[in-house]
């Protein structure tokens, strides 16, 4: 169906572009232009209200733009060049999407352009960012407008905060401001949409974050508790002994090699396969795309991933820490458990306390439509004053009392 509209509507034309990533460039296509635009807008009326400028007259101001550009630092250049790597192995289909994708990508970029320190809060902080040379320009205006009070205003669509700790561009902005002389009462955060935004999010986390978080977890602890047990009910002094391929070798040096060579005859082509068991636990083989490594997975109740190496005798180590580690795995999942039970019940005593500066805000809403109200008064005196200089002189017939209540009363004035 898509296809037959843009037969009817729509020109296609593949034209080159900047890759998402920002290095390089890549063919897309794109819609070059539409044709047969009378037909296409009555299709388009039967399902909206068109209404343009002109038709309803609003009071726009007149915009000044000026768009200031910045230089890469050598931080986000190497970081850009990271970036399309990471584009290029992703379209080659080189990655798994649950660990990397393009919309991440394309979102670390966005960061990356912002601050480079939304990527890392140890990098240096640029003189010559767009976060600074913001700073300067806003220094700037309120210089020159203390006479009149001016007022400025500053969107930016990322980095909110979150009262984490965690590094963000308003903060940021805020601090210098201040740090170079604008009194910190004469900046005002836009903060009661965000405290809204927050309040909903953590409305979510309570819902149905924290109780997914929470039964994955205790899933986690309840199935290790089982490897565990496993794990010691087989451990022995000594070499414990492995199967491999039915066959079961006693001694530590040929329970090695006949490994490395089960897997080198398995291959990549039978990822997945079980080809043995070492102290209770079935070993499956995997491969890792990234490294180009093979691992074991030794199955009990959870998967454990050991990476294999070419040297056969560290490999039977590697097994055997992996099992002896699950007791740290452990005693790390209750901890997690614990944080996100204390997380769910800040949640739950955040999401009930009130905003902030509540009073601020409608103090300021307040002044905010008395100010409103003089400007409306200021500009209907103004009116009035115009129209009864410019109003012309015409001759007004005399109506009798009854003429006269009429006309007033329809609401006309002749």
């Amino acid at each position: 169906m898509f296809d037959a509209w843009v037969a009817n509507f729509g020109e296609t034309q593949r034209t080159f572009e900047l890759a998402p990533e920002g290095k390089g460039y890549q063919v897309k296509t794109r819609f070059a232009k539409f044709f047969n635009l009378p037909e296409l807008m009555n299709l388009f009326r039967l399902c909206a209200d068109i209404k343009m400028p002109e038709d309803l007259n609003l009071p726009v101001p007149t915009a000044v733009r000026d768009a200031i550009k910045t230089e890469a630092s050598v931080y986000q250049k190497e970081m850009v060049d990271g970036l399309a790597d990471r584009a290029k192995a992703i379209r080659n289909g080189n990655v798994d999407p649950q660990a990397d994708n393009m919309l991440k990508v394309t979102n670390e970029g966005r960061k990356l352009a912002l601050d480079q320190r939304l990527m890392n809060p140890m990098l240096p902080d640029d003189p010559q960012s767009k976060v600074n040379l913001c700073v300067e320009n806003v220094l700037k205006v309120w210089n020159d407008s203390k006479d009149t009070l001016g007022t400025q205003m500053i969107f930016c669509d990322m980095s909110t905060p979150k009262n984490d700790g965690e590094f963000n561009v308003y903060d940021d902005i805020k601090g210098k401001l201040i740090s170079k002389g604008v009194p910190e009462n004469e900046i005002i955060r836009m903060a009661y949409a965000n405290f809204l935004d927050n309040k909903r999010d953590l409305q979510r986390d309570i819902v149905k974050k924290y109780p997914e978080k929470l039964n994955k977890t205790k899933g986690i602890i309840a199935t290790l508790e089982k490897d565990i047990q496993l794990a010691e009910s087989t451990k022995t002094k000594e070499f414990a002994g492995m199967t491999i391929n039915g066959k079961t070798y006693t001694e530590r040096k040929d329970a090695s090699e006949a490994l490395i060579e089960a897997i080198k005859k398995t291959g990549m082509e039978n990822t997945g396969a079980i080809i043995g068991e070492f102290r209770g636990f079935k070993m499956q083989i995997d491969f890792i795309k990234s490294t180009g490594a093979f691992a074991i997975n030794l199955q009990g109740a959870l998967s454990h991933a050991v990476e294999i190496s070419n040297s056969a005798s560290d490999n039977i180590t590697r097994l055997e820490n992996e099992l002896n580690n699950l007791t740290s795995y452990l005693e790390n999942n209750k901890t997690i458990l614990e944080d996100v039970e204390k997380q769910l019940e800040t949640a739950k005593l955040e999401v009930e306390k009130p905003f902030p500066r509540l009073d601020d805000m409608r103090s300021m809403e307040r002044r905010l439509n008395e100010l409103n109200r003089e400007l409306s008064i200021d500009n209907n005196d103004e009116a009035e004053h115009t129209a009864e200089k410019d109003e012309p002189d015409i001759d007004v017939p005399e109506l009798d009392e009854d003429e006269y209540e009429c006309e007033h009363v329809s609401g006309y004035d002749r």
